[in-house]
């Protein structure tokens, strides 16, 4: 099941959303449903994967609406729902940023099968995404390579790579990894060579003949982590 959040229909038609509602949640896949586009302006979009839009909504249409979506996310597949199929409305709507185009009366069965396979493209990519990031665990403390390598961590070696973790892709300053490690910014000139020496030690023990670890030192500006980089618990 996906979580409920997942899915938003807008439509000013109660009747309509009340129908996919029920038929999506009746095969395991709730829509959360919603009768004014307006809610867009200041609803957080975080979560959503998938928004159906009415075009013909008398207080905003679902073509005004797509840029206040693509302005905030441009992952979230966008359906747009009329009773207007043609060529001039569906180009418009493309033009602003929707994704596919569904002409009411709506087929239930034929729209399930489309967010349903949407929702399947999401989940694949979301695993490869997951598969191509650098993990840091709070928890074991440890690095977990792409490959799903373990990495054991001291407690010093976990603050420089959280607070590198924290602020990839941009570069972050010695006096701050040395704080991160040490507890003191004032020890920075004394903990260079350490600092070094604590990195190249978790280079060498991440490192395989796939995978390097993505750090760099930068001349006079510290080091920086250029792969994709999470902290879980």
């Amino acid at each position: 099941m996906v979580d409920p959040a997942e899915i938003l229909l807008i439509d000013d038609d109660h009747d309509f959303c009340d129908s996919v509602s029920s038929y999506f949640d009746a095969r395991s896949i709730p829509v959360l449903t919603a009768t004014d586009p307006r809610l867009l302006q200041s609803m957080s979009l975080d979560g959503l994967r998938v928004i159906l839009l009415d075009i013909d909504m008398p207080r905003l249409s679902g073509i005004d609406a797509l840029p206040i979506v693509r302005s905030k996310s441009d992952l979230i597949t966008t359906i747009m729902v009329s009773g207007h199929s043609d060529l001039t409305t569906r180009l418009s709507a493309l033009e602003k940023g929707a994704d596919f185009f569904v002409g009411k009366p709506v087929d239930l069965p034929e729209l399930f099968l489309v967010v349903s396979r949407i929702l399947g493209k999401h989940s694949a990519e979301c695993a490869r995404t997951d598969k191509a990031h650098w993990l840091l665990s709070r928890s074991r403390c440890t690095l977990i390579s792409p490959a799903d390598d373990c990495i054991g961590l001291s407690a010093s070696e976990f603050r420089v790579f959280e607070a590198l973790f924290s602020h990839a892709p941009e570069a972050v300053s010695k006096e701050e990894l040395t704080e991160a490690a040490t507890g003191r910014i004032d020890v920075a000139k004394a903990y260079s060579r350490a600092l070094e020496v604590l990195i190249s030690r978790v280079r060498s023990r991440a490192n395989t003949s796939d995978v390097k670890l993505p750090v760099k030192a930068l001349r006079n500006a510290g080091y920086v982590f250029h792969g994709n980089a999470r902290v879980i618990d």
